[in-house]
């Protein structure tokens, strides 16, 4: 039963992005920016419990967020320039 689910469920992806390559391109990209984000805050969390990092300061200053944003120590943001 789940070898013919699998089956299934590859020919309705392989349908989907030969009907829809525009919405599936969309969507796989969320999906990276998703795991981006997710793999970004679980370094934030090792590097906080493990000491990495400036004491007293947010792991998080200096990097550039996908808006274009940037985040200083006192946690304010900030409009990058361009």
């Amino acid at each position: 039963m789940k070898r013919i689910a699998g089956f299934f469920l590859i020919i309705f992806v392989l349908f989907w992005i030969l009907s829809e390559p525009t919405a599936a391109s969309s969507s796989v990209s969320h999906i990276v920016a998703n795991l981006r984000s997710a793999g970004d805050s679980m370094v934030t969390f090792m590097e906080g419990i493990l000491g990495g990092g400036t004491a007293g300061q947010s792991t998080t200053t200096g990097r550039t967020r996908q808006n274009g944003t940037r985040q200083n120590s006192t946690g304010s943001t900030h409009r990058g320039a361009g």
